[in-house]
């Protein structure tokens, strides 16, 4: 595991298009406006984490270590390396790194694999959120 850096943004954006996909994002972005996002996060309180498996960038994680517990935004592990056991090793390992016991996320609801495999990791659903929108 290493601290992303700045000129990392492409790389972790474009691991983020394939965890958009996977998610099945509802807001649809560019690769392009993925890619400023990516940068603009990098310069924020955001702390990206690569993981590799030898030597070969395997996922990622995107956390706000600012927040108490710190708010993990992303996780994405690679499709082949997927059902390893990387993707709890990468959790823990964020966890480490930023000295937490704890760490928020959130997950679509339409989400099953994603919602299937933190509960498989013990975490627990603590909130709702509802988006209103107003069609004209």
């Amino acid at each position: 595991m290493r601290e992303a850096a700045p000129g990392d943004a492409e790389e972790l954006a474009r691991m983020n298009v394939h965890l958009r996909a996977d998610e099945r994002m509802d807001n649809e972005m560019t690769d392009a406006e993925v890619l400023n996002r990516m940068r603009s996060m990098l310069a924020s309180p955001y702390i990206g984490l690569l993981f590799s498996v030898a030597g070969e960038t395997a996922g990622y994680t995107l956390t706000d270590p600012s927040r108490n517990p710190p708010y993990l935004r992303q996780l994405y592990v690679e499709e082949r390396f997927r059902r390893t056991g990387l993707g709890k090793r990468m959790l823990e390992m964020t966890a480490d790194r930023f000295g937490a016991k704890t760490l928020d996320l959130e997950v679509m609801v339409w989400n099953d694999g994603a919602r299937e495999f933190y509960r498989a990791l013990g975490c627990r659903e603590r909130y709702v959120g509802l988006r209103y929108s107003r069609n004209y």
